[in-house]
């Protein structure tokens, strides 16, 4: 079978991306294989440098999921996998990701500042509907200027 990348060479590596609950696989050389940084220069798959003899005989107590199935899918079969292989993969994620603290995606200043103002203005426009049904006119004026003011500034 030729690579999927330059279709010249013979595959000899499967490489699957799993992306929620689509999975895409593709059959590559080893040459577009360490191109593309999917295999260090010595030429030992990534999932590779995940076993030694420490952690081969590591088992989730949950699901069964061994660190040798784990090594070659890179897939957690349950929730208890992380706490049972945490400190083998530990340092793998700090090569692949930089770290091995999961932050989650966050705000950008200019996002949180939108978010704040939106909400002020969803409360001042309940708190003029309030200030109307109980007929405190010159409440409900003072609240519609201040909102006018906020809907306007950009």
């Amino acid at each position: 079978m030729l690579c999927d990348i330059c279709h010249i060479r013979e595959a000899t590596l499967h490489y699957t991306v799993v992306m929620g609950s689509i999975s895409t696989t593709m059959n590559i050389c080893e040459h577009c294989a360490k191109k593309k940084g999917l295999l260090p220069a010595s030429g030992i798959p990534i999932s590779g440098l995940l076993l030694n003899d420490a952690n081969k005989n590591l088992v989730c107590s949950r699901c069964g999921l061994t660190f040798k199935e784990f090594a070659k899918t890179l897939k957690f079969g349950c929730s208890n996998c992380y706490d049972v292989f945490g400190e083998e993969i530990k340092p793998f994620l700090k090569k692949l990701h930089g770290s091995t603290v999961h932050k989650g995606k966050s705000l950008e200043k200019t996002d949180i500042a939108k978010l704040e103002k939106r909400k002020k203005i969803i409360h001042l426009k309940k708190a003029l509907k309030d200030a109307v049904a109980k007929e405190a006119y010159e409440t409900a004026s003072k609240i519609r200027d201040e909102l006018a003011k906020l809907e306007n500034a950009t």
